[in-house]
């Protein structure tokens, strides 16, 4: 009996620890997407420009549609937030201010590397 609520207690803390590490990756997509809201950026997305708001509300679809398989910052970036999963689909991209245009993946990587240094 005292094994079984050993094996018990100790399945309950790795699941517990999961979940914290989850919710700590989760609040990494948020920030990202609240870092992507608030910025003057244009995206594109298969050749069409598209406003940081209208960017959040594509990638919170896809996020919805990965579900559970989603479990870190960096499989967002990967996975979700650089590219169209159409098989014709392109990489998405930011529009500068100055017209120049860069890679999401690039720009949240870099983001991410900043949120990760943080306190």
């Amino acid at each position: 009996m005292k094994k079984i609520i050993f094996v018990s207690l100790v399945a309950f803390l790795f699941l517990e620890v999961t979940n914290l590490y989850s919710m700590d990756e989760f609040k990494k997509i948020e920030i990202l997407l609240m870092k992507i809201e608030k910025s003057d950026y244009i995206f594109i997305r298969n050749g069409k420009e598209h406003s940081a708001k209208e960017a959040v509300s594509h990638l919170r679809l896809k996020i919805s549609k990965a579900g559970s398989r989603l479990k870190t910052a960096r499989e967002f970036i990967k996975f979700i937030a650089t590219g169209s999963s159409l098989p014709w689909g392109d990489d998405y991209y930011l529009k500068l201010k100055n017209g120049k245009k860069i890679k999401s993946a690039k720009w949240l990587t870099k983001e991410l590397l900043i949120i990760e240094k943080q306190p």
